[in-house]
C-alpha cells in the first residue's frame, strides 16, 4: 500500500476490502467544498479582499468541519493547472475562518505549485504539512505552523505566532507584532517596520533598513540577538 492509501485510509477516505479491492468513501461535504472551490476559480475578479469576501459569504451558512477541510487540501493537487490556483490560500483561509473547529492541518506536500496567502486573517491554530507560497501569515492573530518552506513577506502585519521548518524568502515580518521563528535561512529586507520578534536559526541575507525603526523590535540570527530595542547590534545593512 502507498503512503498516499495509507494517509487516506487513515482519515476514513478509503477501506481494504478482500482480493486488495479499494472501495473510495466520498465525503459529502468535501464534494460541496470542490463544488464551491471550482466557482471561485471562476470569478474574474481575483482581487485578494474580493475573493476572499466571496469565500467567506459562501461558508457563512455551511459550517464544515477541520477533517472536512484537511481532505479537501489533499483534493487540490487536480486543480494546480487552473488559474488563480496561486491565491488558494484565500479560499482555505475563509473555510478557517468560518468553521467552529479551532484546529487545521493543511496538506501541501503532494502539491508541485505553492498555495499563496494561507492563513490570511486567521485566529484558528494552523499546520501546515509541506511548502507554503508568499503571504503566509497575513494579518495572524492566531498559530501557523509550517513544515516546509515559505515564499516571500511571511508574517506580514502579523500579530501571532509563526514557525517554519524551512526557509523563508524576502520581507520576513513586515510590519510584524508578534512572533515569528524560521529554522532555516531567511532572504532580504527582513523586519521591515517589525515591533515584534523574528528568530532566524540560519542566515540572514539582508536586514531592512528599517529593522530598527520600533525600539520593541527584537531580531535574532543563528542565536544572537542582532537588533535589539531598536539597536542593530551586528552591522548588515
Amino acid at each position: 500500500m502507498s503512503n498516499l492509501e495509507k494517509y487516506l485510509k487513515s482519515i476514513g477516505r478509503q477501506e481494504e476490502v478482500k482480493e486488495e479491492e479499494i472501495t473510495v468513501i466520498r465525503n459529502p461535504n468535501l464534494e460541496k467544498i470542490c463544488r464551491s472551490y471550482e466557482k471561485w476559480l471562476e470569478r474574474d475578479d481575483q482581487y485578494w479582499q474580493g475573493s476572499y469576501d466571496h469565500a467567506l459569504k459562501t461558508f457563512s451558512r455551511k459550517k464544515y468541519t477541520a477533517k472536512d477541510i484537511e481532505e479537501f487540501s489533499l483534493e487540490l493537487k487536480k486543480y494546480e493547472q487552473r488559474r488563480y490556483f496561486e491565491k488558494t490560500g484565500l479560499f482555505l483561509s475563509a473555510l478557517i475562518n468560518s468553521s467552529k473547529d479551532k484546529e487545521f492541518t493543511i496538506l501541501t506536500e503532494h502539491l508541485d505549485k505553492r498555495i499563496n496567502l494561507i492563513g490570511y486573517c486567521n485566529k484558528k491554530i494552523v499546520n501546515v504539512k509541506g511548502n507554503a507560497g508568499d503571504i503566509v501569515g497575513w494579518w495572524n492573530e492566531g498559530t501557523i505552523s509550517v513544515k516546509g518552506n515559505v515564499g516571500n513577506s511571511v508574517g506580514f502585519c502579523n500579530e501571532g505566532t509563526i514557525s517554519v521548518k524551512g526557509d523563508a524568502g524576502d520581507y520576513v515580518g513586515s510590519g510584524n507584532e508578534g512572533t515569528i521563528s524560521v529554522e532555516g535561512d531567511a532572504g532580504n529586507n527582513v523586519g521591515s517596520g517589525n515591533k515584534g520578534t523574528i528568530s532566524v536559526e540560519g542566515k540572514i541575507k539582508l536586514l531592512s533598513k528599517e529593522a530598527n525603526y520600533y525600539r520593541t523590535s527584537k531580531i535574532y540570527e543563528k542565536g544572537k540577538l542582532i537588533v535589539n530595542e531598536g539597536r542593530i547590534t551586528k552591522c548588515q545593512i
